[in-house]
Parts: structure tokens; sequence; C-alpha cells
């Protein structure tokens, strides 16, 4: 008998029927022939990587992308029966994977449950279609709410909506209206984020011309006020961007978050394996080839130290002081005593039982507490 390290599994797949306007992940839209031969080659990377993770087990599972709903079920279900085939993966894994509400259909939904996924992410983003056709979503506010009242039907526990927190046209009513629409249909999980512009997209190009975004005060506020009501709906704040309602929180995220070890497959997808941090390619002709991984870095312990710092940050749990010493051989309290005075006085952070955390209503500042602290 023996103690079995942690690993999480993240699978990119990349394929969309459209482009969000905000969107600079890696993804696109693909011709049949493209899907077939990247999940050729997806299945040879999970086979090769196998043989290195005797002895890990498995505890969960997420596919991403892209819109996986988009491509036929039967191409995730060989993915997952590999898998489990050459990895030990727990009997009480959880396995998510992410549909836009317009792709994934009852009978998709039904094959997903019957595959033994048993987490559900939906892409909602916005209940309004003046945002979701800005926003260039192909579902509307009606396929968003009866895609979650359908996988709650099927019997599917954990289901997660993602709402995009920002847009110009955003006020706090509206926001609550559909906080609330959500919870009522049976999403235990949201996921709300901060829109952010990145380089290369339709997004960056309107914003260059047009006021369509709320400032930054007014992101602020809103945030807060999507904190006040999820906590009166029963929800946790686990993290700076998602809640839970029944401990409906996503076993993966908090893999990522605790620095537990994780193998990412499939084009641009990463890993932290090791003690090196791997990045697979995200030219499409080349994955297919076999040439998988572009990069590889060793962590330094320095880049091990912000990582702890910045990433149990961002959670309810904050990072446990005792362990940042044991695992750097360095003191955070007495390296940063007038920084983290200064912020206890200032209500922004805690010290309990050698735990510190940044207090709730300061979740917003995050980026400038962490700054002080590194």
């Amino acid at each position: 008998w023996r103690v079995m390290k942690k690993l999480a599994l993240y699978i990119h797949i990349p394929f969309c029927k459209s482009k969000c306007i905000y969107c600079a992940f890696c993804s696109f839209v693909a011709k049949k022939e493209q899907i077939k031969k990247y999940f050729k080659a997806l299945g040879k990377e999970i086979e090769e990587k196998s043989a290195k993770c005797k002895d890990y087990e498995v505890s969960s599972i997420f596919i991403g992308g892209g819109t996986p709903s988009s491509v036929d079920g039967s191409y995730i279900k060989k993915i997952i029966d590999l898998i489990r085939k050459k990895y030990n993966v727990s009997n009480n894994a959880e396995i998510s994977i992410e549909c836009n509400p317009n792709s994934a259909t009852k009978n998709l939904l039904k094959f997903y449950k019957d595959m033994g996924i048993n987490r559900i992410s939906f892409g909602v983003q916005s209940l309004f279609d003046d945002e979701l056709k800005f926003l260039n979503r192909c579902h509307n506010r009606l396929d968003a709410i009866n895609v979650i009242n359908e996988a709650k039907n099927i019997g599917f526990k954990h289901i997660n909506a993602d709402l995009l927190i920002g847009l110009g046209t955003q006020t706090i009513d509206r926001f609550k209206e559909q906080i609330l629409t959500l919870t009522d249909c049976g999403a235990d999980h949201l996921s709300c984020y901060m829109l952010q512009v990145e380089d290369g997209t339709t997004l960056q190009r309107i914003v260059q011309n047009e006021n369509v975004l709320l400032d930054e005060d007014a992101c602020v506020d809103l945030y807060q006020e999507i904190i006040n009501t999820l906590k009166e709906q029963g929800f946790n704040q686990y993290e700076v961007s998602n809640f839970a309602k029944n401990n409906g929180e996503c076993k993966h995220n908090m893999s990522y978050w605790d620095l537990t070890e994780y193998l990412g497959f499939g084009l641009a997808a990463h890993s932290y394996f090791n003690g090196y941090r791997l990045e697979n390619t995200s030219n499409f002709d080349d994955y297919v080839a076999g040439k998988y991984q572009i990069q590889e870095h060793k962590q330094t312990i320095d880049e091990e130290r912000e990582e702890f710092v910045m990433l149990g940050l961002r959670t309810k749990n904050g990072i446990n002081l005792a362990e940042y010493k044991n695992r750097f051989g360095m003191d955070l309290y007495e390296e940063k005593k007038n920084e983290i005075k200064e912020l206890v006085n200032l209500d922004m952070i805690s010290i309990n039982n050698d735990v510190l955390k940044v207090n709730q209503q300061y979740f917003g500042c995050l980026n400038s507490i962490i700054i002080k602290l590194l």
C-alpha cells in the first residue's frame, strides 16, 4: 500500500461555432477532418504522458475550450475512456465539461452523464440578449435558462454558469436579476469574471473607438453587490471570482490554487508537473504531427514562493504562514512585518491561527494587496 500523489488533468478542445469578441483563447471554427485529426493526436499525447503518472491518482478531469459541446459526444467519451484505462482515476473524481447553452442538447447532456461526467459548466456570460449580441455569443437568454433546467432535470448535481462583469450596459439591478434567475434554475456555482481586454481581440478594436465598458469604480461597486447578493442566496465565496452552494466548489480549480500538480493535454495547454511549468504548441499542424511541447521551465524557489502567495490570497483559505516557512525556509511575517501591520490596520487582511487571508470586502483590491506582500 502506498500514498499516491494527487493529479488534476485538463483537456483542451479548441473548436467553436463562432469567435466571441473578447476571446483570446486558442480556439477556432474547424472542419470535420481537422476535428478527427486533432482527437487522434490528443489520444496519443494522453497515452504517452501516462507513463510518468504511475504514482499519481487523478482527482479531477476538466474538459475545456473552446466549446467541447460543439463536437460529437463520442469523441469526448473516447478520451474519458482512455484516461480511465491509462491513469489511476479516483472513484470520486470530479469530471467537468464546458458547454455552450445552444450546443448542449438534452441527448448530449444525458450522454455526458452516462459516461460519468458529474459537473457541467455553461458559458452563459449574460442573460440579456442585447449583451449577448454585442459579445457575439451564439445563444440567447432562453437557451441559457432552458439548458440549466434541463441539466438539473437530467440529474447533474453540480452546475456552473460563467458571467462577465464590466459591460457598459450592466447595472446593479440587471446583474442581480440574472444572478437570481440562474440560482432559481438550479445553478449551484457561479463564476463571475472581470471582462479583460486582450490583445488582438475584436473587443480591443471596439474599445479603441467606443466607450463600451464600465469604469473601474463601477466594476468594483458591481462586484461588491454580486458578493452580497450571492451571500444572501446561501453561496460561499471560496475564491475571488467563484461562488458555490451546498459544497459545490470546483475541485479542479481548487487544485490550481493550492499548487496541486496538473497535466494539460491539447493545443496550447499548460502543465505544472514535477517542479516544471510546461506549455504545448498552439500551432495546429505541429500538434497533429506529434510535436506537442514548446516550452519547459524549471520553477525557481522565488517563483514558487510568489505563486504560493498570489494563488493562496485569491481564496477564502488564504495562506498558511507555517506552511510557507516550512516550504521555503523563510518567515513571511518577519520579512513583510511593516506591510502586514499596515494592511491589518486598514482591515484589508486578517491573521488568525497562523493563517493570513484577505478580508472579503477587499477582494476588489486584491492585486494591490498581493504586490505589498511579494
